[in-house]
Formats: structure tokens, sequence, C-alpha cells
């Protein structure tokens, strides 16, 4: 009877490749396009705003209500410079905007307020 010698690197590849390789694993495919049954709208309102990017769908809304709509919502989160940005840009379109002028104020007086507070 006669007797073989395997080398150790006999079959290597093959013990790599079941060890690393995604051969065999229970997943689902990626899809190739976007999921139509879920929406990226809520994840699109926490990105910051900026004018390069319209989270917002198309609308027949006036634009100083859309801006006041997201000045407020600026500032209920605590980003008072953005809310501050927001409601001039109201002003520049239209002076007249009361609700635009008094949060702009408050706003104001919040950023007046905290910086007291941090240069306490």
């Amino acid at each position: 009877m006669r007797r073989t010698r395997r080398s150790r690197a006999t079959g290597r590849e093959q013990v790599v490749d079941d060890l690393f390789s995604t051969r065999g694993l229970e997943a689902d495919p990626i899809p190739e396009g976007a999921d139509q049954q879920f929406s990226l709208r809520p994840f699109a309102a926490a990105v910051p705003q900026d004018d390069l990017v319209n989270t917002e769908p198309e609308s027949n809304e006036p634009t100083t209500d859309r801006l006041y709509r997201r000045a407020a919502d600026a500032a209920s989160k605590g980003r008072v410079a953005e809310a501050i940005q927001r409601y001039r840009e109201i002003l520049s379109l239209e002076p007249e905007h009361l609700a635009a002028r008094n949060n702009l104020s408050l706003c104001w007086s919040r950023l007046e307020t905290r910086t007291r507070r941090s240069s306490s």
C-alpha cells in the first residue's frame, strides 16, 4: 500500500473562500432601483436645509408662507441662526409681514440670551 503526501497548501483557497465569501448568505438581493413602498421623506426632513436641497414637494404655496414655515420649524428645533436667516428672507420679500418681524425679534433676543449665558 502506497501512501501519498499532501501539501498543506492544497485546498487553502477553498477554505478561504468558504470562510470569507458571501456565497450562501441568507439575505435579500440588493435592489437595483429605489424601493417604491418606502418613502425617504422622513429622512430627507432631517437633512439640514439649504437652497441646493429641496426636500419639500412642489406646491402652490406662496414663497413667504413656505419660508415662514421653515423659519418657525428651525426656531422650534433651536437653530436660531437659520431661523433668523429665513425671517430676513421673508422680510426682504414682504417687509410688512408682522409675524416674521415679531419672530425675528424673538430669535434675536434668544440669541442674545445665549451669548450672555456663554460669556458668564
